[in-house]
């Protein structure tokens, strides 16, 4: 499975770290591996930190996960997720 969407933000204990322009997850050994294409919003934070607190919209709609391991090589990010669930 393939899934695309557009817009969400990367989150370090509430504090906006990047903007997610365009992500797309597919389907991965356990899950799903996403890929995401970012603007920065906090450079110190993006480099400091592993972990995000990650924010995908999908129409209307928006997927959150908590404290996740996130790789990031100049504007793109990638993540591995367990499941896809919605924020209630």
């Amino acid at each position: 499975m393939r899934v695309k969407g557009s817009g969400g933000r990367l989150l370090a204990g509430g504090r906006p770290v990047a903007q997610v322009h365009a992500w797309e997850l597919e389907d991965a050994v356990g899950g799903y591996l996403a890929t995401a294409q970012l603007s920065v919003v906090d450079a110190f934070y993006l480099d400091q930190l592993t972990t995000f607190d990650v924010e995908l919209m999908l129409g209307g709609r928006r997927l959150f996960w908590r404290r996740l391991p996130v790789t990031v090589s100049g504007v793109v990010a990638t993540f591995g997720i367990d499941r896809i669930r919605e924020d209630k």
